[in-house]
């Protein structure tokens, strides 16, 4: 048995897709998540059942699909999900990003001192 099926996520994560997918933002709802409770925004999309916690990145790709820093207008807004990696603690580690799709010109200018890639 695949130890991921044995321990399942109530949320997304990388090893969850097998290459880019372009979605529709469904839903954006903050939940506590985390030992600590950390009170999150989770983005939900059409016909994907897990969620994706935000981070600063992930958001600023929602940000510059939509055009928008509110929330409210995330939803409906296509946006790429794709398997990707970042340092967490020392430790190159898998995570799912975020982007506006190729065939779409981003909204907006990148925040300053984000580097995101496309």
């Amino acid at each position: 048995m695949n130890i991921n099926k044995a321990f399942p996520s109530k949320y997304l994560k990388a090893s969850d897709l097998d290459a880019e997918m372009i979605v529709k933002v469904k839903s954006i709802t903050f939940e506590e998540v985390g030992p600590q409770k950390d009170r999150r925004p989770v983005a939900y999309f059409e016909g994907i059942e897990k969620g994706v916690v935000l981070n600063k990145t992930r958001s600023n790709g929602i940000v510059r699909a939509s055009g928008s820093e509110e929330t409210n207008d995330w939803v409906g807004v296509d946006v790429v999900l794709y398997p990707s990696t970042t340092q967490f603690q020392g430790e190159e580690v898998e995570c799912i990003g975020i982007r506006p799709p190729k065939h779409k010109k981003p909204v907006g200018p990148v925040p300053s001192g984000e580097d995101i890639p496309f």
